[in-house]
């Protein structure tokens, strides 16, 4: 069985070589605000593969002012240190599909790990955990940026992928936030998930197919945990459509295409209240995430305007909103300050 190290994120970095200076000379934090949901950027894309001797291939997002750019955006490196977030991909989901649903994440102050985990395209859930502590480890101490990072780490996946994270969550109690998408099938095979071990916040994100029992969520440690449910959603159903296995999505209504957005938008929400970056608005306990009119309306100055504006930032609740009136989603959420809470729209 595999052996994972108990030493702390710091001590993981120091026994491999601390930090290493940055050697972008022209990256200093252009912007005069901290990076966070409210106030984003641009995110930036780094693709890793077998030379920088990784333990996978990866995609990692990052906040950056140049979309893409020379070559794939330069990490912002004087507005940090950011939080990290991990995310598993399923099945059949490469990590270059769940990129456009988790660069609104990095736009907001986190660098983001999405590997490749051969272990879960290969049927081996089992194994795939201990890819997914690699990953993080090589993040805090081998990525050639790795000084950007702070130790606050999430773990989120989907179907697999959110097994993975609960079996390594279970081994190691790694991580501040825990999100899980679709990772449990319910009726079609035996339950992945090891609700017990989500002793951090925790977000359950499923559609209709999925079954999380009263029991199950009861049996969730965490004093803080949420549960969207997308009443027509499928399983595959959280990316866009024609993304890999989405296209395999068996849709209660084909006019439901803006869950992935949504989605999109409560991950962020999460991880913003539970690994919140500086200078925040407050979050509801709902995480009922705020609009990009709403974003508009709190007094940005034109530059942050022209980022939030960009790719039209944390706009899935008014596309949700603006599609078919037969979609609903409902937000569950148990927190210590407001006890329990539901909402409900369509």
């Amino acid at each position: 069985m595999r052996r994972f190290s108990n030493l702390t994120p710091h001590q993981q970095r120091e026994n491999t070589g601390g930090r290493q200076p940055y050697d972008y000379k022209d990256a200093r934090c252009p912007i005069d605000w901290p990076i966070n949901m409210f106030r984003p950027v641009l995110t930036g894309i780094m693709d890793i593969g077998v030379a920088d001797k990784a333990p996978a291939p990866m995609k990692v997002l990052y906040p950056s002012i140049q979309s893409y750019g020379g070559p794939y955006g330069r990490p912002i490196a004087d507005c940090g240190p950011y939080p990290m977030v991990v995310f598993a991909h399923g099945y059949c989901e490469g990590d270059e599909d769940w990129t456009i649903s988790l660069q609104a994440l990095a736009r907001s102050g986190y660098v983001v790990a999405v590997p490749f985990i051969k272990e879960i395209n290969g049927g081996d859930v089992g194994s795939a955990d201990a890819t997914l502590y690699d990953v993080w480890l090589w993040m805090l101490s081998k990525w050639k940026f790795r000084h950007l990072i702070e130790s606050r780490v999430g773990f989120a996946g989907h179907s697999y992928g959110a097994a993975a994270v609960a079996n390594l969550i279970a081994k190691t109690g790694l991580g501040q936030a825990y999100a899980l998408i679709a990772g449990d099938f319910g009726n079609a095979e035996p339950t992945l998930l090891d609700y017990a071990s989500l002793t951090k916040p925790t977000l359950i994100i499923k559609g209709g197919q999925d079954i999380v029992n009263a029991g199950d969520w009861n049996s969730i440690p965490a004093s803080s945990r949420h549960l969207v449910t997308f009443q027509a959603g499928a399983h595959n159903q959280f990316l866009p459509t024609g993304y890999n296995c989405s296209t395999q999505a068996v849709f209660s209504s084909a006019d439901c295409e803006e869950i992935w957005s949504v989605t999109r938008d409560v991950l962020v929400t999460f991880f913003s209240k539970y690994i919140p970056r500086p200078n925040q608005f407050p979050i509801p306990d709902s995480l009922l995430p705020p609009t990009t009119a709403a974003l508009l309306s709190s007094n940005p100055t034109h530059v942050q305007k022209y980022f939030i504006e960009a790719n039209k930032h944390m706009s899935g609740l008014e596309a949700f909103l603006a599609g078919a009136t037969d979609c609903t989603v409902t937000l569950e959420s148990v927190t210590p300050s407001s006890g329990q809470g539901y909402v409900a729209f369509n």
